[in-house]
């Protein structure tokens, strides 16, 4: 159960921050579209592929310390800053992730 928590923690430090769901969501679902190895399950919502199994593990991560959610009044609307923790960079140690390498020519 773990080791598809460790995934994201995986790209979230890869990325160093991810500023909105929608894009954490877009960035999953194209990883796993280029054969990642994350296991969500995604359908097609109003702003483009959503899979609650990632929301949801988002939303275990932030409550185990391993992310850290911002919420930022943006206008008329709510957007969403995630960056690993202390803890996930921890836990990330003590979890491999075999991601593959992209190889860009």
């Amino acid at each position: 159960m773990l080791k598809d928590h460790a995934k994201i923690i995986h790209a979230i430090s890869v990325s160093g921050e991810i500023i909105g769901r929608k894009k954490l969501q877009k960035m999953i679902y194209i990883a796993k579209k280029m054969e990642f190895p994350f296991q969500e399950r995604f359908q097609f919502h109003f702003y483009g592929p959503y899979s609650e199994e990632l929301t949801l593990r988002v939303e275990e991560l932030c409550n185990m310390g391993f992310l850290d959610e911002v919420k930022e009044k943006k206008g008329g609307y709510y957007q969403y800053r995630y960056t690993l923790t202390e803890a996930g960079q921890e836990f990330l140690g003590e979890n491999t992730v075999e991601m593959p390498c992209l190889a860009i020519a």
